[in-house]
């Protein structure tokens, strides 16, 4: 992820469930990613129709997303997420068209845009089984997130 010239390597979760694209507010403020105030708060709501914690949703960043060496302009909206940095959603699946290899952990993009916009072939971007991804980053929150640090599983 880029932004301001600044990158910002981490990881992301795909989230086929959720409604939008998603950046937790503390990682972006601790990594100093410029955020932009909404004309209109929203609310966000779990699966269980309760309310993200954090209340409402004021704001949102604009940022270049890299995933398998193709870069993309993504909009996400400022929430507290605490497990992961980013949440890609609908609007990212739908975007790029997605297949999901669920057996084999893959995700591989078919869309048009992808075509005229991104790579001429499509890239495997390998993923994380949830339960390596909760193993590695279950000790983390957004209080001591390393800024830039690397990782094996890294997605995007």
């Amino acid at each position: 992820m880029r932004t301001d010239g600044n990158e910002h390597n981490t990881i992301a979760q795909v989230d086929s469930g959720a409604s939008e694209n998603f950046v937790d507010k503390a990682y972006t403020k601790a990594s100093g990613i410029p955020m932009q105030q909404k004309a209109t708060p929203r609310w966000v709501l779990t699966v269980d129709r309760s309310e993200v914690t954090g209340g409402l949703v004021t704001h949102d960043v604009e940022v270049y997303l890299t995933v398998n060496h193709q870069e993309e302009d993504i909009q996400l909206h400022c929430i507290t997420i605490g497990n992961t940095p980013i949440i890609l959603g609908l609007p990212w699946f739908k975007l790029h068209d997605t297949v999901i290899g669920w057996k084999n952990h893959t995700v591989k993009f078919h869309s048009d845009h992808y075509a005229e916009k991104c790579l001429p072939i499509s890239p495997k971007a390998n993923t994380v089984p949830e339960e390596k991804a909760t193993e590695q980053y279950q000790r983390k929150t957004p209080e001591n997130w390393e800024i830039g640090e690397t990782d094996p599983w890294e997605v995007c």
